[in-house]
């Protein structure tokens, strides 16, 4: 509803639109392409702004390298509250201060940025948002890829299937209790090499499809490439719920270093042996297909949606409180 109200193919450079991992634009008399994405967890910045910092390199950079790009620099902008009282200050270095090792570990250097402070209204401080944006390039714009997934194609999780937590989650907004615990935790040594395999498997042919695992988790995950391609899924989830011990954490739960792929069977070999190679842990979900997702632990059905409910709830919901807003 937002992004389809401004020119996104001004220039005929674009090669990606909005609604993946990351925007792709052609560079002109070239092969290449260059992938850029923008983020930051509020939520997880206000719980720790070192960690939180260091998810908003981390996931910027992730997002763009599931387009298929090899991530290059970030720029930031760093928003905050008034620096002038100690809490404020506090969290304004912590997060220069995560920023600035997660781009050490990832090899993205800062190019430049801005900084906005004194962010309050009727003496609510915002979150320490330390925004993100990442840029990286394509050798091959061809080879770009989305999140929006193919018929019959198979689905893997690539990263750490356990290693998430339900704190300061989107599913917990959704119950009011967002600023519970903290940020998740982050190995960057881990979240290069997810990023080094996807790169090289994208660059390689392997990859159909790729969509970062951030707010939502999985569920939501698995969700919109679903709606994005037209295409459904049957799921099995038990490996994450053995994973992190928990239904609706394997479902919601947030962290690092996670993307689900999709590989066409006969090429799932050679994924998989990629993986290893950059020793990255694959774990299969399932296979695209049908018209309705549907998510079950073995034997346990836990979603069945048809992809006509969840594209409707997904297009459907800001306009109408948008509306609302107008009308009232």
């Amino acid at each position: 509803w937002i992004h389809d109200q401004f020119a996104s193919m001004v220039g005929a450079a674009t090669a990606v639109r909005p609604g993946s991992d990351a925007a792709v634009l052609r560079v002109r008399g070239t092969d290449r392409a260059l992938a850029a994405s923008i983020d930051c967890c509020g939520r997880w910045c206000a719980r720790d702004p070192y960690a939180g910092a260091m998810h908003a390199v981390a996931e910027a950079t992730r997002n763009v390298a599931c387009s298929g790009a090899r991530p290059l620099a970030i720029t930031d902008c760093l928003n905050f509250s008034n620096p002038e009282l100690p809490h404020v200050a506090w969290q304004l270095e912590q997060a220069i201060a995560g920023m600035g090792d997660a781009c050490r570990a990832l090899d993205t250097p800062v190019t430049g940025g801005n900084v906005s402070l004194y962010n309050r209204t009727d003496g609510i401080d915002i979150h320490p948002t330390p925004v993100v944006g990442a840029v990286g390039v394509l050798d091959d714009a061809e080879r770009a890829t989305t999140i929006a997934w193919q018929p019959d194609h198979e689905l893997l999780l690539v990263g750490p299937a356990g290693a998430v937590a339900l704190d300061a989650t989107e599913y917990l907004a959704s119950l009011d209790t967002a600023l519970a615990g903290g940020a998740p935790p982050i190995d960057l040594e881990v979240e290069a090499r997810v990023q080094r395999l996807l790169v090289a498997a994208i660059g390689s042919g392997l990859v159909a499809s790729a969509h970062d695992c951030s707010d939502g988790g999985v569920a939501v995950t698995l969700a919109e490439s679903a709606i994005a391609g037209g295409v459904g899924a049957s799921i099995d989830v038990a490996p994450l719920v053995e994973a992190t011990g928990r239904v609706d954490a394997a479902l919601f739960g947030e962290g690092a270093s996670r993307v689900v792929v999709q590989v066409a069977a006969a090429q799932r070999d050679a994924f998989e042996q990629l993986a290893r190679a950059h020793d990255v842990q694959v774990t299969a979900l399932g296979t695209a297909a049908g018209t309705s997702l549907v998510i079950r632990a073995g034997t346990d059905v836990l979603i069945d949606e048809p992809l006509a409910a969840l594209a409707a709830a997904h297009a459907g919901t800001l306009p109408r409180l948008m509306e609302g807003i107008q009308h009232a």
